[in-house]
């Protein structure tokens, strides 16, 4: 059922599965959202990364990763990261209303769509498992990448 695809995101949040979602709600307060990997010096794996690539304008997409500042809702909407921004006790019915919009669409029709929609990142992600040129394995866990993340979770800490 394509309701499961309609995520609201109140605070901060797991950039890579609001971008799979089909519609984006955040709640207008102090939710931030971003691509972090920078910050502690380790690679996106290739299927968070085509998957930002696809669903990001070439702009923001290339300021969120390398950069890897968070954003506030204000400029995740001005952005085209979400959809809409609701207070927090609209999220679900503003959801569910566009929920009952999509339900609307031929299901086989909508499907074949979003397939064509996500054709060249879903090959990207199929040709590096199938090679093992995923640039994440075996960098998420050097002395490096421990050391940055451990000094930016002091920060936040």
């Amino acid at each position: 059922m394509r309701l499961r695809r309609l995520v609201s995101f109140p605070a901060v949040q797991d950039m890579i599965l609001l971008l799979v979602t089909d519609y984006r709600v955040s709640v207008d307060a102090n939710s931030q959202l971003g691509l972090t990997e920078v910050r502690v010096g380790i690679p996106f794996p290739v299927s968070a990364i085509e998957i930002a690539r696809a669903q990001l304008s070439p702009p923001t997409f290339r300021n969120m990763v390398l950069s890897g500042r968070n954003m506030g809702p204000e400029a995740a909407l001005a952005q085209g990261v979400v959809d809409a921004l609701a207070l927090a006790d609209e999220v679900l019915p503003h959801a569910m209303a566009k929920a009952e919009e999509y339900l609307a669409i031929p299901r086989d029709g909508y499907a074949k769509v979003k397939q064509q929609l996500h054709r060249p990142a879903y090959a990207e992600i199929h040709a590096a498992i199938d090679e093992r040129k995923d640039p994440a394995l075996g960098n998420w866990f050097s002395d490096e990448a421990k050391s940055a993340a451990a000094a930016v979770l002091a920060k936040t800490s």
